[in-house]
Parts: C-alpha cells; structure tokens; sequence
C-alpha cells in the first residue's frame, strides 16, 4: 500500500501506454497493489462498490486488473518488468491489463508499475495483480497517532468511538441487500478516521460521535476476506481473518458451518481488549506467540472465561474505569449464556456457540438480522455511556 501524492514537475519517464488516472485536490489516497489468488473472482473492488453508500468504510477511486502470473512463465513474452519504488508518497505503477474508473475520478496525474510476481507453487496457483485507488481511512486503532494528517497522540475517547463505528459497518455489511461478512476484523483493519477535509482541517481527528454519520469517527477497511452471506466453499464457511482478532469459535472450529456476523462483533471486543493489556505492556506470551489456531482459541476462552484470569486482569489495573465496564458488559453479552442485561458477573456460564436466542442463529440469515440490530442496539448504548464516562473524567 502507498500514500498518493501530487507528482512534482517533470517526465516520470514511465511508458504513456501504463495506467494513468487524474485527481484534481491534495485529498489523501491509498493506491493498494495484491497478487490475488485468480480463482478468487469476486474482488475488494467489486465490495467497496457493492456498499458505497455505507458510512464508515472505503471510498473506490478506480480499480485495475494488471498480469497474471502464468503470464510471466513463458520467458519469451513481451512484458515489461518494472521494479516498484517503494519511497514513501512516490506514485505507482501497473502494465497491461484492464482499467475501471469510476464515476466519482478526478485529476493530477498517477501512474502504476508491475512489481514482479510470488512464484508459482503449483498447477492451479496462478494469481492476478490487482490494484485499487481508495480514499485514505486515517490510522490503525493501535497506532499512536496519524503522522499522515496530525502528530498529535490518539485518546482512549478516540479508540472507543472508532470502534462504536465499527460495530455499525458491521451491522450494516450483513443488513445490505447482498447480506456481506468482513471476516478479518483487526487492529490494523479498524482506523481512527480523518477529520473532514483532513488535509486542510486544525480539528482534532476522530472529533465526532456519530458512528452513523457522515463522517463518522472510524472506517473497516482491506475487504479481500470479506464474503457475501451465501457464498459457498472459498466463501463464508471458511476459516479466515487475523488469529489473534479471531473469534473463539472460527479458531477451534475444524468445519466451520458459516461465519456469523457475531464473529466479526467479537473480534471488536478482541481488538478492544487486546489494545489495551498491548498498551499496558503486558501480553501473555500464549496470545504473541500461539503454537496453532486450536491452542490460541483455547487460551483466548480460557483468558476471558476463567473468573480468577478475569479477576487479575482488573487486579493488574488493565480493566478499569469506563473501558474496563465496557469490557465486562461485552464479555457478558458475547459468552454468557445466562447473561441478563442488568446483570455484570466476573464469573459467567461459558457459551461459545452463539445459540441463544439473542444471535438468531437458527439458519435464517431475516432471524440473524433481527437479532443483530436489537443486539447492536444494546451494544451501541453501553459504547455510548462509555464515551460520556470518558468525557466527564
């Protein structure tokens, strides 16, 4: 991924016949080049296009669909290779290939270059250089700050409203006509989103509340997981994402049946609290460095459903004040089965299934919707009464 910038005055000396594309103001945008599997038709582009109209995710500039990698193994082909410059803010390249601009592109010149290809491991590896050009979705939730709009240090108050944000792209993905699962909620994924009009703006980032909003205070962004509801095999019942954001279940599950949206909620509420005891310089070595998926899920349940673990996180001072009350009431919701809303326990009845009758999950994707809104409805009013607590202190 590369930060987009003005080109300086001059001749790049790049060939006329590579993708060009013009942006006419000094927004930021990231240009994003994968070799992506070829079998994998369905790609970021077509998402970001797919949810457009969602607040809280990437904004799709163009898209460009470069060489394959069978392409390169004939020695006697004519293609150009151009090693990529990786300085920072330098402008891209890609040859051959296929373009698609939207409606929305603009003008100062960009420009893209093939950089050379993974090698093929076997007969139905192939992989496609794809590209994209998105709008910029400002810092990961782990950073310190955005150094890009503003060296001034990220707050707790920040985090919790990006991460509010989420929780909404969330619902709003799987309630979309075409019903879309992210499956690879992150710290990286989740940012701090930009102020409006960042490039220009003194206002402090991530200033609003609004989750909704138009400009709401954090994106979800890297969709190349991301599955709609009734893809089958490569689709939403394959285990994927970040191990250590992974809900419990997908990590010790063999044969996952689907992947909920309720696996992406939990991921918040991993990222949440794995942000913090980062920031308190003290991971278990058991979560930085697991021996296998199996082994991570089981530590995660037992880190979060053992009373006497939870009981030394709020001991060690990691879990408290109002993110530490957030922590339990989203630890309660997501693996107590005889969770009750007026009701916080340090010690719960694991659940880990998600069948009660609060996620919906009897197969109907109408249920599991129902049951997702009422549910991010609640969630939505503890993030809330969180960023208050955080205010006042």
């Amino acid at each position: 991924m590369w930060e987009v910038k003005e080109l300086g005055p001059g001749s790049t000396g790049l060939n006329q016949s590579f993708t060009q594309l013009s942006l006419n103001d000094k927004t930021p945008r990231i240009l994003k080049m994968q070799w992506a599997h070829e079998a994998r038709e369905t790609t970021e582009a077509d998402f970001l296009r797919d949810i457009k109209n969602i607040p809280g995710v990437p904004k799709l500039i163009a898209e460009h669909r470069g060489p394959k990698t069978k392409d390169f193994v004939n020695p006697n082909l004519d293609i150009e290779r151009i090693p990529l410059e990786g300085t920072r803010g330098r402008a891209s390249s890609a040859s051959g290939g296929s373009s698609y601009r939207t409606t929305d592109s603009t003008s100062n010149d960009i420009q893209a270059q093939s950089t050379m290809p993974p090698r093929l491991s076997g007969g139905n590896s192939s992989r496609e250089q794809r590209w994209i050009l998105i709008s910029y979705c400002g810092a990961s939730i782990d950073d310190t700050s955005d150094e890009i709009i503003s060296s001034k240090p990220f707050t707790t108050i920040q985090r919790i409203r990006a991460l509010r944000s989420i929780i909404h792209v969330i619902r709003d993905l799987f309630c979309h006509e075409k019903r879309i699962v992210h499956r690879d909620i992150s710290a990286n994924n989740v940012r701090i989103a930009p102020p409006p009009g960042a490039s220009d703006s003194k206002e402090p980032i991530g200033s609003e509340d609004s989750a909704d909003g138009e400009h709401p205070a954090g994106y979800l962004i890297d969709f190349d997981m991301a599955s709609y509801w009734d893809t089958e095999g490569s689709g939403a019942k394959s285990r994927t994402g970040t191990p250590l954001y992974m809900a419990v279940n997908v990590l010790m599950a063999s044969n996952l049946s689907c992947h909920l949206p309720w696996y992406d909620i939990e991921s918040v509420f991993w990222v949440l609290l794995i942000g913090e005891v980062k920031r308190s310089g003290e991971l278990p070595k058991e979560i930085q460095a697991p021996a296998n998926l199996e082994s991570l899920g089981s530590y995660k349940r037992h880190w979060v459903g053992k009373e006497n673990t939870w009981l030394d996180l709020k001991k060690r001072r990691i879990i408290r004040g109002p993110v530490g009350e957030l922590l339990c009431q989203l630890r309660g919701f997501l693996f107590d089965y005889a969770w009750e809303p007026t009701n916080v326990r340090d010690k719960i009845k694991q659940q880990w299934t998600y069948d009660a009758e609060r996620f919906g999950t009897d197969g109907d994707a109408e249920n599991i919707e129902n049951a997702l809104k009422e549910g991010v409805k609640t969630i939505d009013a503890w993030f809330e009464e969180c960023i208050k607590k955080l205010k006042a202190e």
